[in-house]
């Protein structure tokens, strides 16, 4: 379906059914789409010395484990939302 019109012309053609139990279905979905969002995979990183500790401190500054705080820096750059000060 490419626009409004045709979406209304079939459903005034009865070309839409009913969903049983829609609001478990409704319930299915958003809990799978939860659970893909939300899978995470493992990195190993190697980091100087230096920069471990860094990371280390800046990640107590914020209240984070530093596991946490690396993967929220990477989430930003990937996402386009890391603001460099």
């Amino acid at each position: 379906m490419n626009s409004k019109k045709e979406l209304y012309e079939s459903i005034e053609n009865d070309e839409w059914k009913a969903v049983k139990n829609f609001y478990d279905l409704r319930n299915d979905l958003k809990k799978a789409a939860k659970t893909m969002l939300m899978k995470k995979e493992k990195i190993d990183v190697i980091l100087a010395k230096q920069d471990m500790n860094n990371l280390k401190a800046k990640a107590f500054e914020e209240g984070m484990e530093y596991e946490v705080f690396a993967g929220s820096i990477l989430h930003k750059y990937l996402t386009g939302k890391l603001i460099e000060r």
